[in-house]
């Protein structure tokens, strides 16, 4: 959910998951087609509760060879459909705004393990304030993921573009790569390709 605030700015509030996974749909889907392509055909990786990267979710191969975390009750029900990959749902207490798991039990379960990639959306991107986050919870949990990934790939649809949440997850560069449903050389994503790879 977005509202416009002082300033003409738009500030991206908490929402449900039903609600964000209907929105943009088409988008998610040609975002998770680019994204198989980058996950590793075997080790660990780390999705967020976003419904873009739940888009993903939905699409991995079931193999035995690859470790899931999330910490996305949805995405994880999703991921439980695979009989063979090992699925994994992080601690947390159970946000309703969002139904993501957040908080000091999901940072505390993140401490201890290591990604080869993670793969996360945001509520907003913006050249000057970088990746943000709709709540403080979920910038905390993200940055975690972040630290402990050898490999941080974003994911943001086109409405995502110029928006801000009200939490700083990361500057641009923080990212390896930043992943739309755009061609890479769209307009609309000009100003981003002096700090980061877009796919």
């Amino acid at each position: 959910m977005a509202r416009r605030v002082h300033g003409g700015a738009v500030a991206v509030l908490p929402s449900e998951f039903s609600g964000r996974a209907e929105r943009a749909s088409a988008a998610k889907v040609a975002i998770a087609a680019k994204l198989l392509e980058l996950v590793p055909a075997r080790g660990a990786i780390v999705l967020d509760a976003s419904s873009t990267v739940a888009a993903l979710a939905a699409k991995l191969p079931d193999r035995d060879d690859l470790a899931v975390f999330t910490n996305g009750v949805d995405t994880f029900n999703t991921l439980m459909r695979n009989v063979h990959m090992a699925v994994h749902l992080l601690a947390g207490l159970y946000d309703r705004r969002t139904t993501n798991l957040v908080g000091p039990m999901t940072i505390q379960s993140l401490q201890s393990l290591y990604f080869d990639v993670a793969i996360m959306s945001c509520a907003g991107l913006d050249v000057r304030c970088g990746a943000t986050e709709a709540t403080l919870e979920d910038a905390a949990v993200k940055q975690r993921m972040m630290e402990a990934s050898s490999r941080k790939i974003l994911v943001v649809d086109r409405g995502k573009l110029g928006l801000r949440g009200r939490a700083q997850l990361a500057p641009i560069r923080d990212f390896d790569m930043i992943v739309t449903e755009l061609d890479p050389d769209h307009k609309d994503l000009l100003e981003y390709r002096p700090f980061v790879q877009i796919r």
